[in-house]
């Protein structure tokens, strides 16, 4: 199953070259193509931020097996697969495998796999044209999956805007040219926008562009309030439309398709265990778009903290330190529109606690709107906001104490039950 596309610098979504490829040599490539012209001994690398394949996170996430690159070229080549992962003292490269292929003049698909004892890092490669003249038309990496290990998944974009008519009608067209309107796509019949106008400044004929797209004028209630209707919406269809998950996404941002694509993947090939996690994204700025807002984010009790904030994107080590999954608080979200001026909202905290057997924890909470946080209750004694996480070990004998017990008609067993961290003066079952 396709992965993810090889991309090429694309005028209207970014044109940061190294972010792509690195070349060396005679090679042309213009940004009205998505193809490159590389000439005898010229060479190019594709352990970039857009190209390079985060295979330690396909592997950790997902059910794949192996994973290949496919190429579409012409002429001859030597590929390089290679493995790239940050290390204490710099980049670690480790070479998988070499070979030259296919012929002077003829154009071919090829696939070549990553065989490697570790998965750590990042999957990439690089080619030397051997021909007088070859050209690289297409790729991308493939995951080998077991059929049954592959989930129906349909996504719903959620978007809500204030006046982004500019950057709303573009990602839309974007979503339409590439999936909605593409038979060829595996997004086809796997994809929904849902838009909360907020302003109500739409153009209704710009953006309905088929049934798959869908338009709510809605109150200026803020971002809370619009992404709110937008999943109220969802939810009203989803079983007659067979949506899967929800996809929230900013108004003013640019948007590769592919992200989409990538993302799509990942939820149609997730682990098990991983099945109801959260994925996230990282941004990047639109004025230096080689620079990295952030690759995910800590709330910090309302001061919010960005991870892998500043990176340059062009240099290889950066690329490689965003492979680097960042630990977390424990953390819960729940957003709503509040009707009256008391009330209450559900939040729920879902975490590992196999480590804290035995112990207490207590819920801290903020809230807060589209002008910062304007509610904070943090109480350590709290005992309304305090759970208990009880151990209990037993011990089971014979009325005289031995581990040896004999079967008879009536035998009696003891079992000594001791605890502790349990919730003083709440009746308690055992059994």
């Amino acid at each position: 199953m396709k992965l993810q596309s090889l991309l090429f610098p694309q005028t209207g979504i970014c044109t940061e070259e190294k972010m792509y490829f690195r070349r060396n040599g005679t090679i042309d490539f213009t940004w009205d193509k998505d193809y490159l012209n590389m000439f005898r001994d010229s060479s190019i690398t594709f352990d970039t931020y857009f190209n390079g394949c985060s295979a330690e996170k396909w592997f950790k996430y997902t059910k794949i097996k192996k994973i290949r690159i496919f190429l579409h070229v012409k002429g001859q080549f030597r590929i390089t697969l290679m493995r790239k992962e940050k290390s204490l003292d710099g980049t670690m490269t480790k070479f998988l495998h070499e070979e030259t292929f296919g012929e002077e003049g003829r154009d071919g698909v090829y696939s070549f796999p990553f065989d490697t004892e570790s998965n750590s890092g990042m999957f990439c490669f690089g080619l030397l044209c051997l021909s007088s003249m070859g050209s690289l038309y297409d790729g991308w990496y493939d995951g080998e999956a077991a059929p049954e290990d592959v989930r129906k998944v349909r996504l719903a974009l959620d978007i809500c805007t204030f006046k982004r008519e500019v950057f709303v009608t573009k990602n839309v067209r974007e979503m339409y040219d590439c999936f909605l309107n593409n038979p060829d796509s595996e997004l086809y019949n796997g994809l929904e926008i849902f838009i909360s106008d907020n302003a109500k400044t739409l153009n209704a004929d710009d953006i309905l562009l088929c049934d798959k797209v869908h338009l709510f004028r809605n109150k200026n209630t803020g971002g809370a309030g619009g992404f709110t209707r937008g999943m109220i919406e969802i939810m009203k269809c989803r079983e007659e439309r067979g949506i899967t998950h929800v996809l929230v996404m900013d108004d003013d941002i640019i948007i590769n398709p592919d992200s989409v694509f990538r993302t799509f993947m990942i939820l149609s090939l997730l682990k098990d265990e991983y099945q109801d996690a959260f994925v996230g994204g990282a941004m990047l700025r639109l004025d230096k778009q080689f620079i990295q807002t952030e690759a995910g984010a800590r709330w910090n009790k309302g001061y919010l903290i960005s991870h892998k904030s500043g990176l340059n994107l062009l240099d290889v080590e950066a690329c490689l330190y965003n492979e680097f999954e960042e630990k977390t608080e424990v953390k819960a979200f729940a957003t709503f529109t509040a009707h009256e001026s008391s009330g209450s909202v559900n939040v729920t905290f879902i975490f590992n606690a196999t480590d804290l057997v035995g112990t207490t924890v207590v819920a801290f909470e903020s809230l807060s709107n589209e002008y910062g946080v304007v509610a904070i209750h943090e109480d350590i004694n709290d005992e309304d906001q305090t759970s208990y996480l009880p151990h209990i070990g037993t011990t089971a004998t014979d009325p005289n104490g031995a581990k040896d017990v004999k079967a008879d008609e009536v035998t009696q067993i003891t079992d000594v039950v001791e605890y502790t961290n349990l919730q003083v003066g709440v009746f308690h079952n055992v059994g």
